[in-house]
């Protein structure tokens, strides 16, 4: 038996430290997070990632979790879907309110064939 779900929101967390590999969700909304971290991009069993309400401006190593199905980034600083494109098995999408203003189809999250939910809104994308 080991550990699946993970959750340590509301901790004022400003960096991540090593959590234990096989999680399948982690939930680490509402902290002062400012980038995804090398520890989150290790959780290749991830499955399910709230980092929302953070002040993450830095997505990179996102691409890792190649299993991830949900991803939850609303409430940060984010300004760009460049990291994104990579995640195959990712179903839903929430990246309300950060701060992107481009949206440019088709390579904007245009690998993602399972994607099913974008949410988007509160962000000054320029069409």
């Amino acid at each position: 038996m080991y550990l699946k779900k993970l959750v340590i929101s509301q901790n004022d967390l400003t960096e991540l430290w090593e959590v234990p590999i096989q999680l399948e969700t982690l939930i680490v909304s509402h902290n002062k997070l400012k980038s995804v971290g090398k520890s989150v991009s290790r959780l290749l069993n991830l499955k399910v990632l709230d980092m929302s309400f953070n002040q993450i401006s830095d997505c990179e190593g996102i691409s890792n979790l190649k299993k991830l199905q949900a991803l939850n980034l609303a409430h940060n600083e984010i300004s760009s879907l460049e990291y994104f494109n990579d995640l195959p098995m990712l179903k839903e999408l929430d990246l309300r309110s950060n701060k992107i203003t481009t949206w440019n189809p088709p390579n904007a999250l245009s690998l993602l064939n399972s994607l099913e939910i974008v949410l988007l809104a509160n962000n000054d994308i320029i069409l």
